[in-house]
Formats: structure tokens, C-alpha cells, sequence
């Protein structure tokens, strides 16, 4: 059983509570969907708030909430507690066992990155490795390599030569 937690300023003044030294207003009316602490939190405060301006302030902040019932009803104005179906709750078998991986797939199309853009981050295969593509080279491109080749030096190394003497 999940449940919903809500906090509602069923009051008709605007209501400012903090939490966590930041302040948050809340409209008249207004209801506002938060994890179970933080909706107790508001709901304690204004619950307080409604108290105080009352004149009930002896009822205010008790130690033992559930048995004080002045707080209480003023308290489960400002919590709402909704309970939420369970997501597989219709009783339907389903076909495929534990084992079998799921179908159900959503692709998301990968960005074209622009080849100008330093900043652009490359596509990345599995595991976040840099994807490489490699292109088929054909028989023709490949140069065998011939006696002339062989002898053949890089200027950069026959400079390199001319400083070392």
C-alpha cells in the first residue's frame, strides 16, 4: 500500500513555513504534494499557526499528537493522506516469465555532433568507450611498398641529422 502525502493550507490567509532555513509560502487553498516528513512538517506549523490565532495555543506542538484531538483535527485538515493503486493490482497473469527480458524498449535517436565543435562530446558505444566506426579500405589503396620508398627520408629527420653534427 503506497500512499500520497499532501500539504493543504485549507486556511484563507497565505501561510510561510520554512523548511530547511528556506522560507515557503503557500496560497489559501492551495495543496502541494511532498514526502511524508517534510508534509507532516508544514502541516504541524500551520497547525500551530491555526491554534495560536484561536487562542488554543495550550494544545499547540504536543508531545504525544495522536492524543490530543484539538491538534489532531486541525492537523488532518493540513495533511492529506491519499492511498495510490498499486501499479500491477489487476490480477492479470502475464505471459512472459521472470527470466525473459522485457520488450518493451524505448530507443532514444542519438544527436548529430557537429565536427567544427571542440566542445562537442563524442558518441559512445558500450560501457561509455568511444564508439569507432571503421570504413572497408579496398585492395586498391594500399600501396605496396617499393624499393624507392625504402630509401626515402622524412625532412624532419634529415634536419634533425644537420643539428646533431
Amino acid at each position: 500500500m503506497n500512499i500520497k502525502y499532501s500539504f493543504h493550507n485549507f486556511t484563507d490567509k497565505p501561510f510561510t513555513g520554512a523548511w530547511n532555513g528556506k522560507p515557503y509560502t503557500f496560497n489559501p487553498g492551495k495543496k502541494q504534494e511532498y514526502p511524508k516528513l517534510i508534509a507532516e512538517h508544514f502541516a504541524k506549523h500551520l497547525s500551530n499557526k491555526v491554534l495560536t490565532d484561536t487562542g488554543r495555543e495550550t494544545f499547540t506542538s504536543p508531545k504525544k499528537p495522536k492524543e490530543v484531538p484539538q491538534f489532531m483535527e486541525v492537523f488532518q485538515k493540513a495533511l492529506i493522506m491519499e492511498e495510490i493503486a498499486e501499479a500491477d493490482n489487476l490480477g492479470i497473469e502475464s505471459e512472459r516469465s521472470e527470466d525473459e527480458p522485457s520488450m518493451n524498449i524505448q530507443t532514444k535517436p542519438r544527436e548529430a555532433v557537429d565536427p567544427y565543435d571542440a566542445n562537442a562530446t563524442p558518441q559512445t558505444g558500450p560501457g561509455n568507450a568511444p564508439e569507432t566506426i571503421s570504413v572497408p579500405v579496398e585492395k586498391e589503396e594500399v600501396k605496396e611498398v617499393t624499393d624507392e620508398s625504402k630509401d626515402y627520408q622524412a625532412p624532419e629527420e634529415k634536419t634533425s641529422e644537420k643539428t646533431s653534427e
